[in-house]
């Protein structure tokens, strides 16, 4: 197993210390690298130490699988859309800036108003459902948003999987607008700090996960900027790495303190939960590497598919209708959620393991193995490869404010390795149309410049 390990960390790493990738341009792709190290690798190692020599051997071939049919594609497919995709040279820096846009002033105050009502209608939700927490269960969860009225289920569902994507689309529009323009400068602020402290809120209360992705994918605006430049030199960056690293461990340990004590019905005003280990010395502690082993479900299932073969699909046929219920509700779609039976894992579970479960670790690999078995794992590196190399195309050299607007929510929708691949091929679709208003309405025009 170890030798499979360290054959997964050389594939995904070692592009990165051969400078084939670098940080300042490459940056989701980094993103991507990072948790599927964590999930693919590091996390189910540590598992596996505690098992049986059998499973460990199971956990040791799907890891020689992931890294070569998964960690090859995604690579290659990166490399061969960024070097097809044409370059802008107006842009060449990579960094978005009033000198490529223009700035539609009316268009910024419908997209500020816009942003912050959202905002205000998912914290209002939230509070008057008892939602705000949402550390209730699955069937608990479920119960909950059933009983949402449409015109509560909509605002809070839609700032729950866009709140960090109107933010990164104010961050943008700010940056492009000069420094006359003070009122469109302070409306956009404004709406920055409201959105993204209430979905900030939401994350630091509900999820570390979301939190530290949220900071990443908003990252990813500045790190091919004037800012990465500012830092200088390789040892002022290492050390603002550290203080980044030591910010975010103290602040995992924070959440999770304030999780602890929401869970157990108690005040989050105690002092306590501003030390490290202060609230959770005294409780249970979560296991971390099982709670981000990726592969934990694969090995499970692994035998059953190898002897009846992958669902081709049908694992993704039911989640595809829970998601659409939101859109088009049906009887199916509710009975579906009350079962816990809206995920590809809780199906492939029940399937192959003829286990229900209301949640399960697992990772973007998962579903895609159940379906489709170790080819899965090839489509998952193709199709994260190619989307990614597209969109930093896209955001680093942008030559239209739609096409910035699509990147972002393409980013956005792809960055998160613990989801499943069912959402990467279809969770899109139920969004479609407010990303498509968005980009419409965009108020970012790319500026027109005289020819010579």
């Amino acid at each position: 197993m170890i030798t499979a390990v360290l054959a997964g960390l050389m594939i995904l790493l070692l592009p990165w210390f051969w400078r084939w990738l670098v940080p300042e341009r490459d940056w989701y792709m980094l993103v991507i690298c990072g948790q599927a190290t964590v999930y693919g690798f590091v996390a189910p190692a540590l598992t596996a130490t505690g098992e049986s020599a059998g499973v460990q051997d199971g956990y040791a071939v799907v890891m020689w699988q992931v890294a070569l049919a998964f960690g090859l594609a995604l690579h290659a497919s990166y490399f061969y859309v960024r070097s097809r995709t044409a370059v802008n040279a107006r842009s060449e820096s990579g960094a978005i800036s009033a000198d490529q846009f223009v700035v539609d002033r009316r268009r910024v105050t419908l997209w500020t108003a816009g942003t912050i009502v959202l905002a205000l209608s998912y914290l209002w939700v939230a509070l008057s459902r008892g939602l705000l927490f949402r550390r209730l269960g699955h069937t608990g969860l479920a119960a909950a948003q059933l009983d949402l009225s449409p015109l509560e289920l909509a605002p809070y569902r839609l700032f729950l999987q866009l709140g960090p994507w109107f933010v990164a689309v104010l961050v943008v529009v700010w940056r492009c607008l000069r420094d006359e323009q003070r009122r469109e400068r302070t409306m956009v602020l404004t709406a920055i700090a409201i959105t993204g402290g209430v979905f900030a809120l939401h994350a630091v209360i509900n999820s570390r996960l979301t939190t530290l992705l949220m900071a990443a994918f908003l990252a990813g605006l500045f790190t091919n900027s004037p800012l990465t430049r500012w830092l200088g030199g390789p040892l002022r960056k290492a050390l603002v790495a550290f203080i980044v690293l030591g910010g975010s461990y103290y602040l995992i340990s924070v959440i999770e303190n304030i999780r602890l004590e929401l869970g157990n019905d108690r005040s989050i005003a105690n002092v306590q939960i501003l030390i490290p280990g202060g609230v959770s010395q005294t409780a249970q502690q979560e296991n971390r590497s099982e709670r981000l082993d990726g592969l934990g479900l694969i090995v499970k299932i692994r035998p059953a598919v190898e002897r009846d073969g992958p669902a081709m699909g049908a694992a993704w046929a039911i989640p595809l209708v829970a998601s659409i219920d939101p859109i088009f509700p049906t009887e199916l779609g509710t009975r579906l959620k009350a079962a816990a039976l809206t995920t590809s894992k809780s199906i492939l579970l029940l399937r192959y393991a003829g286990e229900q479960a209301e949640d399960a670790s697992s990772s973007i690999l998962t579903d895609a193995y159940g379906n489709l078995g170790v080819s899965g794992f090839v489509l998952v590196g193709l199709v994260l490869g190619a989307l990614l190399a597209l969109g930093t195309r896209w955001i680093n050299h942008a030559t239209s404010g739609r096409t910035v607007v699509v990147a972002l929510f393409m980013l956005w929708l792809l960055i998160p390795f613990e989801q499943e691949f069912g959402a990467v091929l279809f969770g899109w679709a139920k969004l479609l149309p407010v990303v498509v208003v968005g980009a419409w309405l965009t108020p970012l025009r790319a500026r027109v410049t005289a020819s010579t």
